[in-house]
C-alpha cells in the first residue's frame, strides 16, 4: 500500500501540468455540478411558491353551467349574463377586487 502511495505521488511531480488540469477539471466539474443542483433547488422553491399563490382568491363564474342554467339563462337558452353584471358584481361587492369578462361561443363567461 505504502508503494503504490509513494508510486502515485511521484507519477504526480513528473507530470505536473498534467496533474494539475486534472483536479482543475474535476474541481471545476465539482463546482458547476453543485451550483447547477442550487440553481434548481432555488427554481424549484421559487416555482412552487408561484404555483401556491396562483388562482388563490379568484372565482369563475361560467353562465352555461348546467346547475346555472335556470337562474342565468332566458327562455330561449342563451345566457343572459352582460358586461354589465361583471362591473355591477365589483361595484357591489366589497370582496371582489378585479373583474374581468370574457366571451365563449356559450356566451359570457
Amino acid at each position: 500500500m505504502k508503494e503504490a502511495f509513494l508510486q502515485s505521488l511521484q507519477n504526480l511531480r513528473a507530470n505536473k501540468l498534467e496533474s494539475c488540469l486534472t483536479m482543475f477539471g474535476i474541481l471545476w466539474a465539482w463546482c458547476r455540478s453543485s451550483s447547477c443542483r442550487r440553481w434548481a433547488r432555488a427554481f424549484s422553491k421559487r416555482n412552487d411558491k408561484v404555483l401556491l399563490e396562483l388562482g388563490k382568491n379568484i372565482g369563475i363564474v361560467w353562465a352555461d353551467a348546467p346547475a346555472c342554467r335556470p337562474a342565468v339563462n332566458g327562455p330561449d337558452g342563451k345566457s343572459r349574463l352582460r358586461s354589465d353584471d361583471a362591473r355591477a358584481l365589483q361595484a357591489e361587492s366589497a370582496m371582489v377586487a378585479v373583474v374581468s369578462p370574457s366571451c365563449s361561443e356559450a356566451g359570457f363567461v
